[in-house]
């Protein structure tokens, strides 16, 4: 059951239902019976109603209900009944206008009949209007409208017409506002009592107002004249005017040329839809607004951004844009729960309004991205000042229940001059920004200058380049051998990718392989080098030496992208060779995204008979959780770990991985051996296996073929057999 809520009416609703309430209009729009969205708080003189299709919620008011005489507990044909209750003459028109506003986000206005009883013997007039919000993509986000009756204003018009005898004190005593001017001058020669109340006018004096006090927008009243004058009426026209007082009053105008002792006039009869227009506006507004924290959401950002830019390029104030992210936002999600990770976004928010002026903008961007447009502030100084009060400000610690967390951000920023980049163009400088910031662990904020500039054109000329490597399979496979850690008999080995680029020469695969991941081609990759290192095993055999098993990496892209499963599988078949020959190695990154789809895919490869390896172990921050889970056999030490072997503060923490993976039983590889009291070491502490440039580089198949020459007979139905 969802929560009571009491509307403007008092009527009680039941506010986020079973997914049973919702019914449907014949497939044009869904109703509800009760409110998914909190109602609008509206004098309830008008009936209402809203849809969002993109969250499937809406609400119909029951001041609607009731003027369409329409039963609360019958709406299953609704769409149906309302075009019963239209006037023969009208239901068309009214049916197509409801169509097309539904389906392509157009609004309307139109005065119709509807029946007031089930023998259709008398109808009442009503007004119908239709509104939506449409984004710059053309895809409607919300649509709404409102039925009112004027009856009482038709029979009023009517009445104007049949007898002009009665004509002052109909129209004087009018529920809605009449006003009379005089075209020639634009001054006003009559309003009726409930113009006066509107307009707050008490005594009028022929010639005293113009018509031009009461318009906010003097292009409005330009508009209305033109076609006033061009064809005698004006009708539905929607106008922002004011009181004499100057309160904001919204109208909707329908004005008739008339005569008066020769003189040209207009006559205005008005309707109020302030209150309507009010909830419009409302809508409206929170269509620009992040649900969860309240601040401006991409929408609004971007927005913003244009008017910072116009402003900027007019002005010649210069502005900066920052970018942060927080740095252990995903960690508090993981380890304390989403609801938690919630409560500190609407925390981070707070903290970042306190942190800027009246006229800065502060938006959520999505997840823990956050964006701020800080106006006239271009000087370096300054703005170091204020990326390291939102450092210090959100490093301050924070209570989430009873956990006491302290996080920080990494902020990158880029300043807009007069005349320079466009929206996209900033964005991406201080994205460049923001991903410098996060690599550099001297300081937590980058500012985007020309040493930035040139790597960002060098990275785009890459990534060019890189496209065209793909495309034509320029990259090839080196392979390194993993040795007995007692032995030192070449047991195994790693499928390395290599690029020659024509232009840059050999290019290190961590500068490409990060820009590969980031735009998809990594998949691409990772085929080519599934499909050579499975040639090369093929090869091997077929030149009767005695194949070992060989590892290729497989990044996350590739695995939450696309199918290992299926691209190991096919190379197998491929080239006749088992699957105990091809290691897949995967890092902790991959096991924390999307965890179902890795597992899933990882279970599979260890049927297959597939060995699957974890890289660059104790790097991250969720290694334990992950073990028993996943169907991993070996770690894989890294590196940096190795290295420590020699400092003595850091000598314990490879012991310490090693032990775990001992009592673990899983199989312990050590890479990035140089030094002979490393691998004493490391072959003391219980690893099994062991790869470095102390034993062998990188090399190509032909070298690496003759290693396997040197290899005792019948080691192959060995590693078959561990495997």
């Amino acid at each position: 059951m969802g929560q009571k809520y009491t509307s403007g009416d008092g009527c009680e609703t039941e506010i986020g239902g079973s997914r049973e309430d919702k019914l449907s209009l014949s497939g044009h729009f869904p109703i509800f019976k009760t409110s998914i969205l909190p109602q609008p708080n509206v004098n309830g003189d008008f009936g209402s109603w809203y849809w969002n299709p993109r969250l499937a919620e809406g609400y119909l008011s029951p001041a609607f209900r009731k003027t369409c005489g329409i039963d609360p507990n019958g709406l299953d044909d609704f769409f149906e009944q309302f075009s019963r209750i239209l006037h023969a003459d009208d239901r068309d028109e009214v049916m197509a206008l409801m169509h097309n506003h539904h389906a392509n986000g157009v609004g309307y206005c139109t005065e119709k009949r509807i029946s007031v009883d089930a023998e259709h013997s008398s109808y009442r007039w009503v007004r119908l209007r239709g509104f939506s919000d449409v984004d710059a993509n053309g895809v409607i986000r919300l649509v709404g409208g409102a039925i009112e009756d004027i009856t009482h204003e038709h029979a009023v018009s009517q009445y104007i017409d049949e007898s002009d005898n009665r004509f002052a004190t109909m129209v004087e005593t009018a529920l809605f506002p009449l006003v009379i001017t005089r075209m020639s001058d634009r001054s006003v020669v009559y309003f009726n009592s409930k113009a006066k109340e509107i307009f707050g006018v008490q005594n009028l004096v022929d010639g005293a107002f113009s018509v031009s006090d009461f318009f906010v927008d003097p292009s409005d009243l330009d508009d209305i004249r033109a076609d006033l004058i061009a064809s005698g009426e004006v009708t539905g026209r929607e106008c922002m005017l004011k009181s004499y007082t100057g309160t904001p009053l919204w109208m909707l105008l329908s004005c008739n040329m008339i005569d008066i002792d020769g003189e040209r006039c207009s006559s205005v009869i008005l309707h109020d839809v302030t209150a309507q227009k009010t909830l419009e506006l409302r809508l409206r507004e929170q269509a620009r607004m992040d649900v969860l924290t309240d601040l401006n959401n991409r929408k609004a950002f971007y927005e913003n951004l244009d008017v910072a830019i116009d402003r900027s390029a007019r002005g010649n104030e210069g502005f900066a844009l920052l970018l942060l992210d927080l740095d252990k936002f995903k960690q508090v999600n993981d380890t304390l729960g989403h609801g938690a990770g919630d409560v500190l976004l609407i925390e981070t928010a707070r903290r970042l309004e306190k942190c800027l002026r009246r006229g800065d903008v502060v938006a959520r961007l999505g997840g823990d991205e956050f964006a701020i447009i800080a106006g006239q502030l271009k000087d370096q100084a300054r703005l170091a000042a204020l990326a390291e009060k939102i450092v210090a400000t959100l490093s301050e610690p924070i209570f989430l229940g009873e956990v006491e967390v302290s996080i920080g951000c990494s902020i990158g920023i880029s300043v807009h001059l007069t005349g320079t980049a466009d929206g996209s163009e900033l964005m991406r400088h201080a994205d460049i920004a923001l991903y410098k910031a996060k690599d550099d662990v001297t300081t937590s904020y980058r500012l985007f200058d020309e040493e930035l500039s040139v790597q960002v054109r060098e990275r785009a000329l890459i990534e060019r380049e890189l496209h065209t490597a793909v495309s034509h399979e320029k990259f090839h496979v080196v392979f390194q051998p993993r040795v007995d850690a007692h032995s030192r008999e070449v047991i195994a080995g790693e499928a390395l990718v290599r690029w020659n680029n024509p232009r840059a020469g050999l290019v290190s695969p961590d500068k490409f392989i990060p820009i590969a991941e980031e735009n998809g081609l990594i998949v691409d990759i990772g085929r080519q080098v599934l499909r050579a290192t499975a040639a090369q095993i093929a090869q091997w055999s077929a030149e009767g030496l005695n194949p070992v098993p060989i590892s290729v990496n497989m990044s996350a892209v590739h695995f939450l992208r696309a199918d290992v499963v299926e691209d190991v599988q096919k190379v197998l078949e491929e080239f006749s060779i088992s699957s105990h020959f091809l290691q897949i190695e995967v890092t902790e990154s991959t096991l924390i995204h999307d965890q179902e789809r890795v597992l899933r895919q990882i279970d599979l490869l260890v049927e297959m008979g597939c060995e699957v390896m974890l890289d660059d172990f104790g790097t991250g921050y969720s290694s334990l959780s992950f073990l028993h889970r996943f169907a991993v056999s070996t770690l894989k030490i890294d590196r940096s770990f190795v290295e420590g072997l020699m400092v003595q503060d850091q000598a314990p923490l490879a012991k310490q991985i090693v032990d775990l993976g001992l009592a673990l039983h899983l199989r312990i590889i050590a890479e990035g051996v140089e030094l002979e009291g490393q691998a004493d070491i490391l072959a003391a502490l219980g690893c099994h296996e062991l790869q470095g440039f102390l034993f062998h580089k990188p090399s190509d198949a032909e070298t690496f073929g003759a290693l396997l020459s040197e290899k005792r007979p019948g080691y192959q139905n060995e590693m078959i057999g561990r495997g």
